[in-house]
């Protein structure tokens, strides 16, 4: 159950409630967006595509994580289908208040 306020997301069945994004929150999910930034998933390697799979999952989860402490990256993995990874993230990102940027929430 959610803790704070804020705005309801669809992930799969289940729905959140995406909490604004704080300035903590923003930073490691822009470490996060770094790290896969440029992740060719095309490549056909497949150590490429889990590692663009699982950093959008990971910033799914560090922008939730505020309304539901105990959520974990594997709850989340299982809701998502893999052509909804994107959508998803950004669909979170939005309801989180985040600025609109091309890859991370804030440029600088």
């Amino acid at each position: 159950m959610a803790t704070r306020e804020g705005r309801p997301v669809k992930i799969g069945e289940r729905e959140f409630i995406v909490p604004r994004l704080r300035c903590g929150t923003n930073r490691r999910v822009s470490e996060i967006i770094e790290e896969i930034d440029g992740v060719d998933v095309k490549s056909g390697k497949r150590a490429d595509t889990q590692r663009w799979f699982d950093g959008h999952q990971r910033a799914i989860c560090e922008l939730l994580r505020r309304n539901y402490p105990d959520l974990d990256v594997r709850d989340i993995e299982d809701l998502i289908d893999t052509d909804a990874v994107v959508t998803t993230f950004f669909a979170v990102l939005a309801a989180s208040g985040a600025p609109s940027g091309k890859s991370s929430p804030v440029s600088a």
